[in-house]
């Protein structure tokens, strides 16, 4: 079984935002992959999502009412079978850690 999360340690704040890693850990191998993600919305806006094992972008994502609706897939049509930073969520705002 594949995990896929959001670790405690993930998060990074930097003047250009807060940045948070969603990891795929005890990966077997897969292509594409499709999840929603919560937030505070109140309190942070989503700038952008950055690449990391899988190739994000505009098109990758969408956002409404504090959910992020994401499918992604490996260009190469191939099993991504690394344990890594899935992508990277951007945000700007103030939130309690």
């Amino acid at each position: 079984r594949m995990n896929c999360y959001i670790p405690a340690n993930a998060i990074s704040l930097e003047a250009e935002g807060t940045n948070v890693n969603v990891n795929l850990d005890s990966n077997y191998g897969i292509w594409s992959l499709g999840l929603k993600v919560t937030f505070d919305a109140e309190n942070l806006t989503l700038e952008g999502i950055n690449s990391g094992l899988f190739a994000i972008d505009e098109n990758s994502y969408s956002v409404k009412d504090g959910v992020i609706t994401i499918f992604a897939e490996n260009a190469e049509i191939a099993n991504v079978t690394d344990t890594g930073v899935a992508f990277y969520l951007v945000f700007e705002g103030e939130a309690e850690y």
